[in-house]
């Protein structure tokens, strides 16, 4: 298994930052690297809720919430994709934490690559630093979505500086 931990503040208290969360359809108004994303389940939120992404700048991933407490946590499951070669398995937890005005959002991503050795040289040679990437988007893209109220796509400038390794 291979972690990746990150955190960024944004400034809004956590009942607006988890409105945003919760509406796990809607993640591709402020995620940059999906371009259109979907439920796939009856239930809209909660834990068994289920969506399809399409990414930027390609591939499709099928992701279940498997943990859910209200305005605090969210478990996130790929259970299926495409276009993403060696990815095994992957499970994020997305946690929030007030502190006053502000909220600190830390997402902790646990994935597995298969292929063997060659699964394992992908994750050395690039896969981990591009889903840290990707997640560094992610952070950077609902802080500014949260903080303006405007939609984020690939071209929208965000504070990358703004995500920090969480410790």
């Amino acid at each position: 298994m291979t972690t990746i931990d990150l955190s960024i503040d944004i400034d809004a208290p956590a009942d607006e930052v988890w409105k945003d969360l919760a509406d796990f359809g809607g993640v591709s108004v402020w995620n940059p690297n999906v371009k259109q994303s979907r439920l796939t389940s009856d239930t809209t939120e909660g834990t068994g809720v289920s969506r399809e992404c399409v990414l930027a700048p390609m591939g499709t991933v099928q992701e279940r919430v498997t943990e859910w407490t209200e305005g605090r946590l969210m478990g996130v499951e790929i259970y299926d994709h495409k276009n993403l070669p060696g990815l095994r398995s992957a499970f994020a937890t997305i946690q929030l934490e007030p502190r006053g005005a502000t909220t600190r959002v830390t997402v902790h991503m646990d994935y597995a690559v298969g292929l063997g050795v060659v699964g394992a040289g992908m994750n050395a040679m690039g896969m981990k630093r591009l889903f840290t990437k990707s997640l560094g988007g992610l952070l950077a893209g609902l802080k500014h979505h949260v903080e303006t109220g405007e939609a984020v796509d690939g071209k929208t400038r965000l504070d990358l500086a703004a995500v920090e390794r969480a410790a």
